[in-house]
């Protein structure tokens, strides 16, 4: 009764209100979970990605509110069970969320791969009586149903048929699980790039269809449930592209072990390129030893045992793709030795030695058994031929290439080498060694000297040098160029490696090149080895300029002359004659003179005397012994004259006596003594000069004796220098000790400055020849010689003589030099020597303003020099140059003054701007200088107008008084007469006085001025310019 009362509530509540219902989703689709979309988890499956948010999501509607709900689970074909807890009804219509543990631990129900789950929702009251059981509907669920496929397990990629693949290659499968379950999977990937299936042959196996293209990748597998095979499994490779050959180097043979490498591109693996599979030689791995994949764009390929033709070399990679053929990537294997039958010359002969030379420079080595020895056919490159271990370049030798011959060209460079084996190594490096050795020589023989170069007939000399019998005796030995004549021109003998013996005979060779051909055609190149056959005699046709005896010194040049035309009998000629002091070839008095030398010439030989002494014969040989005498005889001296005494030597100048200064003028004589003044025979008198100069300009030259010339001066003439002694042989001798001076000029005075001096100032004495060398001259000066009293001097110089004042008086005297020989100046030029003060004993004025004079007197204003005195029409200032005299007041010279000298007794100023407004005592220096020294002689000079500044009352009357008040009113002394003025004049009666610098006291006297400017003049004429006015006013009103 209960149930049925029950569902009849239920009808009716779902007539008034509608019916419960529930969907579900997976929770990772949801938006309270992953919110993920279809692409992801797909409708009616719960995959890895679904277990990832581990549950589901229900929504629920029309459930009865203040109600509770219970989930149930089952199993397709199962019951269901409950799941979780009763939970209250949050509302009509909620959500919420069922774990995947909760639903797993449903009773008898399995959770996994390849189950389904279905899942309802009980709708119950608040009594827990049940209202609606509702199916949790599930959006496109599993085989139409409201269940989800539960797929919990990844595809899996186990293997492959095989990795690298390329287009159409067929039965492409992979292996593992999960393929078709629970239907076909929905792709297959290789790196990211879907590939075509071309059949699902199982769920553990998968037919694919290779596409064009390159890529690669591990495989991905997507199963129905869009779970995906884990990355980081096998891998596929999609390669459509073959490698690439594009040269082999060497490009040539190989024989086992031997290499070569092969450029390229593509031949590393990486995720689109397959790795390389084989290479090839013609098709085929024949002869190819192995290779070594070097990096992406080189393979070394090493080769094997046997024979090869040459071919192309081909790479092909693990997805069978092969490189195209190459013309530069050809080789061939060869692993058979060359042979060698003989080694020739041009000529065909067998040769074991070789050179650089003509005829000796070619060398044809041929093969043993025909074509093909040396060279395989259309194989590129060529043998490598060594001699002695060392390359043709090392050599320098060029070979030229045949298949059974080659051609070894010697060059003029290169290493040489002795008996070396000959080797020749094939391209491929097969070789074969020549039985005999083989020899380059390019090495010429030296000749390093000749023992005689100068011989006669029969005299053997010796040719040495090296590689005369180097690889067998010297060939040729031959004398400017041609080889020697051995019956008419001598024999010659190899008797070691380093010397030749060679024995002229009577033909006769001049100077000619010895050269030295070896066995291998190399002739020496050296030149000036030179020989010289020679059997005849020099002669001599005069010594120097024929005329005996000839007397030389060292350093002197003389001649052996030849004056025929025989060439043979040149000095040149033949052997000629040596200038080598060592050889000995030219002698007098049987002997090479030391420190002679010589200089050979076709018809002269000149010689220069040495330092040795000698005296005789002279003989001449030549380099070969031959000889020649004539008497002479040749004298060499080389001993100076020497001078031990000049006399007189008694001059009186500064320099004194005895001071080797010799001094002569016309009349005079001196006389020389010494040594070697001649050579004791006839015509062989010294000559004399002085400086450069012959003695016999100035007089005549005695040789008294060998130790003593005089010398006389008649010829007069002026100059100085040592005595230079020459003798016969031009031995000379410079009197160094002495100096003479041929003295005829005389002394000049031009001028004396300053020309009045006074004791110790100095005067300047200016002319010419004051001095003879070192010697002085004297002075005197108005015949007075110098003393304290007078005066002293210094001869600065041959043109300044320095004269200082004594203490006593000269006037006006003549200054006379008198040089060393005696001559004196006739100059007439006076100076006058003053020690006398002038006195001043009156100024006139003692106060004067510019332009105005005032009259000095006293004594000894004038000086007189050179017979005048100071003119009374010049104005001096004071600072004229060449002078003292001077007016000064105060010791100074006020600006602009000036004054004139009118007599001994009288001088007049006159002012200029300047002031001295002192009082200061007048001084007046003369042109000596000395300076008067009286005092109380009073001088000022004042160009300053008094100043008014003001009156003690402006008006007085007769007898009335006014203070007139200022500044310079006693400048340079008292005011003169009539120094003060009322417009312009002296009022009748007015007197002024208690006059001081600043004021003074104006009385009125009778007559009358009316307001009359006040002017003031001082004692040295200056007047007032001040406005100030006084009135003096007598009339009563």
């Amino acid at each position: 009764m209960t149930l049925r009362i029950s569902l009849i509530f239920l009808f009716v509540q779902t007539m008034l209100f509608g019916a419960a219902a529930a969907t579900v989703e997976t929770l990772g689709r949801s938006s309270v979970g992953g919110n993920l979309g279809t692409s992801v988890i797909p409708d009616g499956y719960y995959n890895i990605r679904a277990a990832g948010y581990s549950g589901f999501r229900i929504s629920v509607s029309d459930f009865t509110v203040g109600g509770m709900y219970r989930v149930q689970a089952k199993n397709h074909g199962g019951t269901f069970a409950n799941v979780g807890n009763i939970t209250n009804n949050a509302g009509a219509a909620f959500s919420f969320s069922v774990s995947q543990s909760d639903v797993d631990a449903a009773n008898s129900l399995t959770f996994a791969s390849g189950q389904q789950v279905y899942l309802q929702v009980i709708d119950m009251n608040s009594d827990g009586d049940v209202v609606a059981t509702v199916a949790a509907v599930v959006t496109n669920g599993y085989g139409g149903n409201n269940s989800f496929y539960i797929d919990l397990t990844r595809p899996t990629v186990t293997a492959r048929a095989d990795q690298y693949v390329k287009e159409s290659q067929s039965s492409v499968t992979i292996t593992g699980v999960g393929y078709t379950t629970p239907a076909n999977a929905v792709s297959v990937k290789v790196g990211g790039t879907s590939m075509s299936v071309a059949s699902y042959d199982s769920d553990t196996q998968i037919t694919l269809t290779i596409p064009s293209g390159d890529f690669g990748g591990d495989i991905i597998v997507t199963d129905k449930a869009l779970n995906e095979t884990s990355a980081g499994g096998l891998a596929m490779v999609i390669d459509n592209t073959a490698p690439t050959v594009t040269s082999a180097t060497p490009k040539t043979s190989l024989k086992n072990g031997g290499t070569t490498v092969i450029a390229g591109s593509g031949f590393l693996e990486t995720t689109t390129v397959s790795p390389i599979a084989s290479v090839k030689l013609s098709g085929a791995t024949t002869g190819i030893g192995g290779y070594n994949v070097d990096n992406n764009s080189q393979i070394t390929v090493t080769a094997t045992t046997g024979n090869v033709a040459y071919g192309f070399l081909t790479v092909t990679d693990e997805a069978e793709n092969a490189s195209a053929n190459q013309n530069n990537a050809k080789i061939a294997i060869d692993n058979t030795s060359p042979t060698i039958a003989s080694i020739k010359n041009a000529a065909g002969n067998n040769i074991t030695i070789g050179s650089a030379e003509t005829n000796y420079n070619t060398a044809k080595l041929a093969s043993g058994s025909g074509a093909n020895e040396f060279n395989l056919a259309n194989v590129t490159g060529n043998p490598v031929v060594t001699i002695g271990g060392k390359s043709l370049t090392e050599l320098g030798v060029q070979a030229t290439y045949a298949d059974a011959l080659i051609t070894l060209t010697i060059g003029s460079s290169g290493t040489d080498v002795a008996n070396g084996a000959v080797k020749v190594v094939d391209v491929a490096g097969n070789e074969v060694t020549f039985g005999n050795a083989f020899t380059i020589d390019r090495v010429k023989p030296t000749v390093t000297s000749i023992g005689t170069r100068y011989v006669k007939g029969s005299v053997a000399t010796e040719v040495n040098g090296t590689g005369f019998t180097t690889n067998g005796n010297a060939t040729l030995l031959s004398l400017g160029g041609e080889a020697i004549d051995t019956n008419g021109e001598g024999s010659w003998t190899p008797d070691s490696d380093s010397k030749i013996t060679f024995t002229p005979n009577t033909t006769e060779f001049t100077d000619v090149n010895v050269t030295v051909t070896d066995v291998a055609g190399n002739t020496s190149t050296e030149t000036g080895k030179l020989v010289t056959v020679d059997n005849t005699d020099p002669v001599i046709s005069a010594i120097d300029d024929a005329s005996a005896p000839y007397i030389f010194k060292s350093g002197t040049q003389f001649q052996i002359k030849y004056t025929g035309s025989t060439a043979n009998e040149y000095y040149t000629g033949g052997s000629g004659t040596s200038s080598s002091s060592g050889d000995a070839q030219i002698l007098i008095n049987n002997a090479w003179p030391t420190g002679m030398t010589a200089s050979v010439a076709a018809s002269a030989i000149t010689l220069t005397a040495g330092a040795g002494e000698t005296n005789g014969a002279v003989k001449v040989l030549d380099r070969s012994g031959n000889d020649v005498q004539a008497a002479g005889p040749v004298i060499i001296d080389n001993t100076a004259p020497t001078v031990t005494d000049v006399t007189p030597d008694g001059d009186t100048g500064n320099g004194g006596a005895n001071d080797n200064l010799i001094h002569i003028k016309t009349g005079g004589t001196v006389t020389v003594a010494g040594d070697f003044f001649n050579n004791g025979v006839a015509s062989s008198d010294v000559t004399v000069k002085l400086a450069s100069t012959a003695w016999t300009t100035y007089g005549t030259v005695t040789i008294d004796n060998i130790n003593q010339i005089t010398l006389a001066n008649a010829e007069g003439g002026t100059a100085p220098g040592n005595l230079v002694i020459t003798d016969i042989a031009g031995n000379e001798f410079t009197a160094a000790t002495w100096t003479v001076y041929v003295d005829n000029t005389l002394p000049t005075v031009t001028k004396v400055e300053p020309g009045a001096i006074i004791s110790g100032e100095e005067a300047v004495v200016t002319g010419t020849g004051f001095m003879n060398g070192t010697a002085k001259s004297s002075v005197k000066v108005g015949g007075n010689s110098a003393a304290s009293s007078t005066f002293t001097y210094v001869v600065d110089s041959d043109t300044k003589i320095t004269i200082t004042g004594g203490t006593g008086n000269i006037s006006d005297g003549q200054i006379v030099v008198t040089d060393p020989a005696a001559n004196a100046s006739t100059s007439n030029v006076k100076m006058t020597i003053d020690n006398a003060k002038p006195t001043v004993t009156e100024v006139a004025t003692a106060s004067i303003k510019n332009g105005s004079t005032t009259v000095i007197t006293g004594t000894g204003f004038r000086t007189t020099v050179d017979g005048a005195f100071e003119d009374a029409n010049t104005a001096f200032t004071g600072a004229e140059a060449g002078t003292d005299i001077a007016v000064k007041v105060g010791g100074n010279i006020p600006a602009g003054m000036t004054f004139k000298v009118n007599s001994a007794t009288q001088i007049t100023v006159t002012a200029g701007a300047g002031e001295a407004t002192e009082k200061l005592d007048v001084t007046v220096t003369d042109r000596a200088g000395n300076t008067s020294v009286e005092t109380g002689k009073i001088l000022t000079i004042d160009n300053t107008a008094p100043v008014l500044q003001s009156i003690s009352v402006p008006s007085i009357k007769s007898s009335g008084t006014a203070t007139l008040t200022g500044t310079g009113f006693l400048v340079g002394g008292d005011l003169p007469a009539n120094a003060v003025k009322i417009a312009g004049a002296t009022p009748t009666g007015m007197t002024y006085g208690t006059i001081t610098s600043t004021s003074l006291v104006i009385t009125a006297g009778t007559g009358n001025v009316a307001d009359g400017l006040i002017t003031l003049e001082d004692a040295a004429g200056n007047v007032s310019t001040s406005l100030v006015y006084l009135t003096i006013d007598n009339n009563l009103p």
